[in-house]
């Protein structure tokens, strides 16, 4: 991933545009991946901050200079650094300062021996006095070594930074929005599945002409956890390009200025998506109410629900019980208040329409402050307020008593 200072990319009136990698940009830059990739094979065992040195070393014109940057910055990605020893850095420099202290204290001839710390500290640890120096400031970042390379060539480093550009700018969305067109409904199942397990805020509206059009919240029209949501974000660009079709549109607050900037890319992608990963949150229900053993069974649910004007919902699990009852969960613990009341109306519309009943429970984090009785009357759903984390037994419960309010 690429962060936005790293981005190249010019402003044309409200538009920013990729800087794309073309002609002789492409072969510059495929010589700069080409000299990053042997030189990280052939910095192995050496320290983070000596490969710096190493790579700055690297010949390139000045105009060339955040484009190595980028290049860089994918390809360390790719690596696996790791402390030089499994040594708690901290309890190491704690135990040698204290022994220093103590050995200068206890002075003779007023001439301290460094060395001598160092080997007694090494004999403690069972390693060389070179390891323990070694390990005394393992834990900066500049000190960890590089025990793999990326493994791929330039051509990949080159693929990745492509990615990496457009994830950098969505770092700075206000909004998004998706068309997206996949290939079966399958695949768009585990595209619905992929874009919960990042637990976007989203909304999901059928287009009349095939497909979906999916608006998610961008990091910027947060007031907190702006990173952590911005890097769940960027990490959906692989998806996107996993599908049949996709065209992205996103405003933007680009620049120290956060200037309003409009963004648009295309994505035409594989015939099909990969599995999608689940929720550990959800895994985690899945397991428990088996183990529960009343009679109950959960499962990944698998249906689409779609009220025509208000949208789309995706479920998370669903519950089957005896006599045929079933009740959908959808999990709501990272989204807004405001995702929380939408599924409230979209369920006021569906207990408005003869014939499409379905039992939705909410699962909804004590976080989003919303009360169980926000539930519409007449509705075929509740909501499960939890803390911390969903406990089995007392969504079970929840379920029960919604299906025998709905009988």
């Amino acid at each position: 991933m690429i962060s936005p200072d790293l981005v190249r990319a010019r402003r044309r009136g409200q538009r920013l545009e990729l800087l794309k990698l073309t002609g002789p940009a492409r072969s510059e830059a495929g010589r700069l991946a080409e000299e990053i990739v042997l030189l990280l094979e052939s910095a192995l065992g050496q320290s983070e901050e000596e490969i710096t040195e190493r790579l700055a070393e690297v010949e390139r014109a000045a105009s060339a200079e955040k484009l190595f940057a980028g290049l860089c910055k994918v390809a360390l990605d790719a690596c696996e650094l790791d402390a030089p020893l499994e040594l708690d850095a901290a309890e190491l420099r704690s135990r040698v300062f204290q022994l220093a202290a103590e050995r200068r204290k206890n002075l003779a001839d007023g001439v301290f021996d460094r060395e001598l710390v160092l080997a007694e500290i090494a004999e403690e640890q069972g390693i060389s006095a070179v390891a323990v120096e070694q390990a005394l400031f393992s834990d900066l970042r500049g000190a960890r070594l590089l025990v793999r390379a990326p493994g791929f060539g330039a051509e990949e480093v080159l693929a990745r930074y492509e990615v990496g550009q457009v994830q950098g700018i969505l770092l700075r969305a206000v909004r998004i929005t998706l068309e997206v067109e996949c290939v079966s409904p399958d695949a768009y199942r585990a595209f619905f599945r992929k874009l919960k397990f990042r637990r976007l805020l989203h909304r999901i509206e059928p287009r009349a002409a095939g497909g979906y059009r999916i608006e998610i919240d961008g990091p910027m029209c947060l007031f907190e956890s702006v990173t952590k949501y911005g890097l769940s974000l960027a990490q959906l660009v692989p998806t996107l390009r996993e599908c049949q079709k996709v065209d992205l549109a996103a405003e933007l607050r680009w620049g120290k200025a956060r200037d309003v900037l409009d963004f648009e890319v295309s994505f035409a992608g594989a015939a099909a998506l990969g599995p999608a990963p689940v929720r550990d949150e959800v895994a985690a229900v899945v397991e428990a109410i088996q183990r529960l053993n009343e009679g109950w069974t959960a499962e990944l649910a698998s249906e689409l629900f779609d009220v025509p004007g208000v949208g789309v919902v995706v479920p998370d699990l669903v519950l089957k019980g005896p006599a045929g009852r079933t009740v959908h969960v959808e999990v709501m613990g990272y989204w807004s208040r405001d995702a929380v009341f939408r599924r409230l109306d979209w369920l006021a519309a569906r207990a408005a329409s003869p014939g499409q009943q379905v039992r939705l429970l909410l699962a909804v984090s004590s976080q989003l402050r919303v009360s169980p009785d926000a539930m519409p009357a007449d509705a075929h759903g509740a909501i499960y307020v939890y803390k911390g984390a969903i406990l089995p037994r007392a969504l079970l419960e929840q379920a029960k008593a919604l299906c025998e309010s709905t009988a």
